[in-house]
């Protein structure tokens, strides 16, 4: 199985200063308190992690011991997984939770500080088209704010990571789509494919 499991940091993620490395995402109708610049707009909450992962099942065949081949079919794509903190945006999640109803297109984005100009640069994005909340639940004590845990499934995947030298300027390295419904790679997924930022603060 291949999973990726990411992070962020929690330093100065509110306020996109210093070395931090914050999870944003946007979602239609969830909205959320973001403050960072570029993010300040009420449609974006913050992740403290995320996880993803690809399965595979291995099969054998063949009629003699020692001489089997090794089938391999299409990986299964697993739900897209955050955690965070109880925030503006737990009801909403909760509730769709609850109805079942599709979020429409979600974005998830991985940000960076920029080398010298201070700007909040993407340097890795996911988009899930028809996404659905899986799953939610929530836990906390009397010493710490409640967090909780929400998992996505999604008709369709796509995400791209960029690089950078000077941490200025940011260029894709490789992008990752898939079709759930076609079984195919996803063909028009508009995830922006230049060697600018994907989401700059303005």
């Amino acid at each position: 199985m291949l999973s990726l499991g990411l992070h962020g940091r929690t330093i100065g993620a509110q306020t996109g200063k210093g070395n931090t490395l914050p999870i944003y995402v946007k979602i239609p109708l969830i909205g959320g308190d973001a403050t960072t610049d570029g993010y300040e707009d009420g449609k974006w909450f913050v992740a403290d992690s995320f996880s993803f992962g690809v399965e595979r099942e291995m099969k054998e065949s063949g009629e003699k011991a020692g001489t089997e081949d090794i089938n391999i079919g299409v990986g299964e794509l697993q739900e897209c997984t955050i955690s965070k903190s109880m925030d503006s945006a737990s009801g909403n999640l909760a509730q769709k939770a609850i109805n079942g109803n599709s979020l429409g297109t979600a974005e998830i984005e991985f940000v960076e500080v920029a080398g010298t100009s201070g700007q909040a640069i993407c340097y890795l994005k996911y988009k899930l088209e028809r996404c659905f909340v899986k799953s939610w639940s929530t836990s906390g004590d009397a010493d710490d704010r409640p967090t909780e845990e929400v998992a996505f499934y999604y008709n369709k995947i796509a995400f791209m990571y960029l690089a950078t030298k000077d941490g200025e300027v940011f260029e894709p390295q490789g992008i990752m789509t898939w079709d759930n419904v076609k079984n195919k790679p996803w063909g028009d997924h508009g995830i922006q494919q230049s060697g600018d930022s994907l989401h700059q603060a303005e």
